[in-house]
Parts: C-alpha cells; sequence; structure tokens
C-alpha cells in the first residue's frame, strides 16, 4: 500500500513541476487512471444492482404486508422508493405513478400523514387479524404476548401519524390525490 502511494505522490509532484514524462517500470498515468475509473464504474453497477433488488424485495414485503397485518407495509415502500431513487429513475416514476402505492408515498413523505380510511382500514385488519390468532394460540401465551406488543407499537405508530388533511391534498401537482 505504502509503495502504490508512494507512487502517486511522485507522480502529482511531477506533474506540479511540469515534467512530463513517467517512469519505465510504472504504468502509464492515462492507463491508470482508466484502471481506477473501470473500478468505480463496476462498483457503482454493483451498488445499483444491489439497491434495485433491494428495492424489488422490498415492494414484494409491502405487497405481502398488506394482508399480514403483523408485517408492515409503509416501512417497506418507503425503503423501496428510497432505493429506486438512488438506482433507477424508471422504478421510482413506476413506484411513486403507482395506482395503489403512489399517492400513499408521495402523502407519507412529504407530511408524514395518511388518510383517516387508511387508518380505519388499518386498525380494522390488524387487529381482527390478532384476535383470529390469539383465538387459535390461546394454548401459546408467549407467541400471543409477542403479537399483541406488536400490535401495540404498530397502532401506536399509526395513531401518531397526522391524519390526512384535504387542504394537503389540494396539490396541483397530482389531480388524483384531490
Amino acid at each position: 500500500m505504502e509503495g502504490k502511494w508512494l507512487t502517486y505522490c511522485h507522480v502529482i509532484l511531477e506533474r506540479r513541476n511540469g515534467v512530463a514524462r513517467e517512469s519505465r517500470d510504472r504504468q502509464p498515468t492515462s492507463r491508470r487512471w482508466t484502471n481506477v475509473s473501470r473500478r468505480r464504474r463496476t462498483m457503482q453497477k454493483f451498488l445499483n444492482g444491489s439497491l434495485i433488488a433491494v428495492g424489488i424485495l422490498s415492494v414484494g414485503l409491502g405487497v405481502i404486508g398488506i394482508f399480514l397485518p403483523i408485517l408492515p407495509t409503509t416501512p417497506f415502500l418507503l425503503l423501496s422508493a428510497a432505493c429506486f431513487a438512488r438506482s433507477s429513475p424508471r422504478l421510482h416514476h413506476w413506484l411513486l405513478s403507482h395506482p395503489w402505492f403512489g399517492s400513499s408515498i408521495k402523502n407519507y413523505r412529504e407530511f408524514r400523514a395518511i388518510s383517516m380510511k387508511a387508518k380505519i382500514v388499518a386498525f380494522a385488519v390488524l387487529w381482527s387479524a390478532i384476535a383470529y390468532t390469539t383465538i387459535l394460540l390461546k394454548d401459546k401465551p408467549v407467541i400471543v404476548v409477542v403479537f399483541l406488543l406488536v400490535a401495540i407499537v404498530v397502532s401506536a405508530h399509526i395513531w401518531r401519524l397526522k391524519t390526512l388533511t384535504s387542504g394537503m391534498t389540494s396539490n396541483e401537482r397530482d389531480p388524483r390525490l384531490n
């Protein structure tokens, strides 16, 4: 590592002093910089691919969370929006313009609010599923207690969110929200 750093510093000093020659035992500068940029491009492709994979996985978990009340939908959709915003403008646009998820994600990101209808549906589905699960697992009290604690935490989070008002949704750039 030290040798590479000294070589790099030597090249910089040569350039500052106006010396345009290279040593015979080192690669030409242009070739060395090409390798660095190639590594950066490879790393950027890997990072973009990873972000797209995490985004797709989180959209899938968010969709599953619609039907399983223990699995939260909103954080997964927000995670996928963040991943897509950094990796794929096409997928980000698809998610934000999606008829099911788009307006909810925009409202949550902009106002940290959800509609009253969404709150009521979330509470109803969450607590009916917890009641059903409690009845089925009445002989396993530890699991029932864990489910109840999770339901209480999720309910508290939903309750603390602002309720979306008509003043918040009268946004001219998205007429579907009116």
